[in-house]
């Protein structure tokens, strides 16, 4: 077996004069850094509460004499808004579901309906179809003229296309709804 010495004895480390001012100036650096983040975000603060002060004490009178003195301006503003939210509301409330059961039963065989495109304020209806042959796409038509709910049933165009290799029309029907 071969013998193995251990020298635990300490060994003199040679010091690079580079690494330590690097080192020196990285930590001054970063302590500078600090110093002035934390007096900007001190200054940030003063002035924050300086606005907060100001602005609270130049509104006062302000508001006082807009809620004295009620304005024409806003008055109508507030009914345009109010007659924009009954809009919204009267689109949303509009029977959809009646609508859409009624497009469903009609199904034609050779047509496949594209698009749907509901106009709430004009009561009117916008379907892309595709059908196989004329005669189809006719009794596709005609078909929702006899809706019900639908009135005024259009055919408004049609073009021959081509889909996987098999003719094709694309057409439009427009219509008009009534509850």
């Amino acid at each position: 077996m071969r013998l193995v010495k251990l020298n635990h004895a300490l060994i003199a480390h040679k010091v690079n004069l580079t690494t330590a001012i690097l080192l020196i100036t990285g930590s001054v650096l970063s302590v500078t850094l600090f110093a002035h983040a934390y007096q900007l975000s001190r200054k940030t603060e003063l002035l924050q509460m300086t606005i907060q002060q100001l602005t609270e004490t130049t509104n006062q009178p302000r508001l006082s004499r807009a809620l004295l003195q009620p304005s024409a301006k806003a008055d109508t503003d507030k009914h345009d808004e109010a007659t924009e939210v009954n809009a919204a509301i009267q689109e949303i409330a509009l029977p959809w579901s009646a609508l859409f059961k009624s497009l469903e039963s009609v199904n034609i065989a050779n047509v496949q309906l594209l698009a749907l495109e509901p106009s709430a304020r004009q009561h009117a209806l916008h379907l892309s179809a595709v059908a196989f042959d004329n005669e189809s796409m006719m009794h596709y038509v005609d078909a929702l003229a006899q809706q019900k709910i639908l009135k005024n049933v259009v055919l408004q165009s049609q073009e021959s296309t081509d889909i996987s290799g098999q003719k094709a029309i694309l057409f439009q029907v427009g219509a008009v709804w009534s509850i």
